[in-house]
């Protein structure tokens, strides 16, 4: 119906306006660590507000901004709490699995830099070498400048390398 194409509309445009918030914040003010992860728990709450009952894919895009949100705040449990929530109400198993072509491009591909970010963070990096493997020459069909998707993954790589010698370099 018209008042639901309306409401989807509207919480797209909060939905941006929050991210935007929270990422202005985090890029310009001189914040501590818990503050950060304060006020990305603020805006992860800000988000589930918009979240409605009415089947709309605005939801799927909040829910993976919640997701994300909760990657800054640092709570892995309320992260894939809500991953769960979006491979529900996608009918999929695993939205981060992007060799699975029947999931939407554009929540693989995000899904997949979330899986790595984890992984990094738990030093599992052979993990993080196979999911950027998969993410080498991975374009959604939404991006069009493969460049910075590119330097992305190089970026990713020269990071997995770089904790892996130092992981294997003896101390002096």
């Amino acid at each position: 119906s018209r008042r639901q194409r309306q409401m989807c509309i509207r919480d797209r445009i909060y939905n941006n306006l929050y991210i935007a918030e929270y990422l202005n914040i985090e890029s310009t003010e001189k914040l501590e660590e818990g503050e950060l992860k304060e006020n990305a728990l603020n805006t992860s709450q800000k988000l589930e507000h918009l979240l409605t009952t009415v089947p709309c894919g605005t939801n799927h895009v909040i829910l993976m901004n919640i997701a994300s949100m909760y990657l800054y705040a640092g709570d892995e449990t309320k992260y894939n709490e809500t991953k769960h929530r979006l491979e529900k109400s996608l009918g999929c198993k695993n939205v981060s699995e992007i060799t699975d072509v029947n999931i939407n491009d554009f929540y693989r591909y995000h899904f997949a830099w979330y899986e790595f970010y984890l992984n990094l963070q738990h030093h599992n990096w052979r993990k993080c070498s196979q999911i950027i493997d998969l993410l080498d020459s991975f374009y959604p069909s939404i991006f069009h400048n493969n460049e910075k998707m590119n330097l992305r993954v190089s970026a990713a790589r020269y990071l997995i390398k770089s904790r892996i010698c130092l992981l294997y370099t003896s101390p002096s």
